[in-house]
């Protein structure tokens, strides 16, 4: 087996100097000399034959090869610290750490059902559970997180990841209960509105990016809320008006509170995804928490919930999901 040219020390010098801006400010984090540093980037540069760094006055700037390594060398330290930490934790019977990041919808309504199953199963687990809206995974990119639930466009996501399609859905403006556009039956009624939105809205696409744009006749102000609890608040609240998933619309949080408008033109489908990162040894607990997501998928589809069967009414389980129960 060939050898590496590259040296655990050499990466992790490699992050610092790439995290920290120059490489006395590498060294200094680090705790060790400068030249030390300069001496273990010049070896990595040399062993793989690439320029990683440019050195300039005002600091340092990456490469693109450069930028290329630091994305996979960050997951090789993160890979390294989580086998640390899953052996430290084994040794000391201490509570083994999950992070996940999910997707409104799914934490309103399956989400209960998965924790408790995930739970009974390894009661030894701590979760750390983070909200994602739209497609903005970096915490997974780079390690922060061991998987998600979310939102995924095939031909718009970073090849360091895979996504496994667990659900399709369409979504709906929505507005405060009596809002005086409540019964509008077309987006172009809603020019010069005001919006809350939880990602940019070229995002959305025509025709509804049609009444978002700058140059649109009467463009409407639009705000954006990285939380769906604050953007759903306002929009119950006040008569701002929002886009959301059809099956967050039937949950049991905003069914009742807010209102969804029934327009002609339609939405076009969006995927929910199981979202990993590509090339990743997935820790004990991920693979038992993946088992245990469809299992509560399974369990869901069974159930005789009010609110979980009008959620499923709105969503189209995928053929990967549908052969998996089969």
């Amino acid at each position: 087996m060939p050898r590496s040219p590259m040296k655990l020390h050499q990466l992790q010098y490699f992050v610092a100097t790439a995290e920290h801006g120059s490489v006395r400010a590498a060294a200094h984090h680090l705790g060790i000399s400068a030249t030390a540093v300069s001496r273990a980037l010049t070896e990595l540069e040399e062993g793989l034959k690439t320029l990683l760094i440019e050195r300039q006055a005002q600091g340092i700037v990456l490469t693109c090869a450069g930028r290329s390594l630091l994305t996979h060398a960050r997951l090789v330290l993160n890979q390294l610290k989580q086998a640390s930490r899953e052996m430290e934790d084994l040794r000391a019977q201490a509570p083994v750490r999950l992070s996940i990041g999910v997707t409104p919808w799914f934490a309103q309504s399956i989400l209960p059902l998965l924790i408790t199953r995930f739970l009974q199963r390894r009661p030894d687990v701590e979760l750390h559970i983070v909200e994602f809206l739209g497609m903005h995974y970096a915490p997974l990119r780079d390690g922060s997180i061991d998987l998600a639930i979310g939102l995924w466009a095939p031909d718009a996501g970073p090849a360091e990841l895979q996504a496994q399609p667990l659900f399709s859905y369409t979504s709906a403006v929505v507005c405060r209960m009596g809002h005086a556009r409540a019964h509008a039956r077309s987006i172009y009624e809603l020019r010069g509105e005001e919006w809350m939105l939880s990602r940019d809205w070229r995002e959305f696409g025509p025709p509804f990016s049609d009444i978002f744009e700058p140059a649109a006749e009467r463009p409407p102000r639009i705000h954006i809320a990285h939380s769906a609890l604050m953007t759903m608040t306002q929009v119950e609240m006040t008569d701002i008006l929002s886009i959301a998933p059809w099956p967050l619309i039937e949950s049991q949080w905003l069914r009742g509170r807010l209102q969804a408008m029934h327009l002609q033109e339609l939405f076009p489908e969006r995927l929910t995804c199981l979202l990993t990162r590509r090339n990743h040894v997935p820790t004990t607990a991920s693979r038992d928490f993946i088992e245990c997501v469809y299992d509560s998928i399974a369990q869901a589809q069974q159930s005789d919930d009010p609110m979980l069967r009008r959620v499923l009414r709105t969503i189209e389980p995928q053929p990967a999901l549908q052969s998996r129960a089969a």
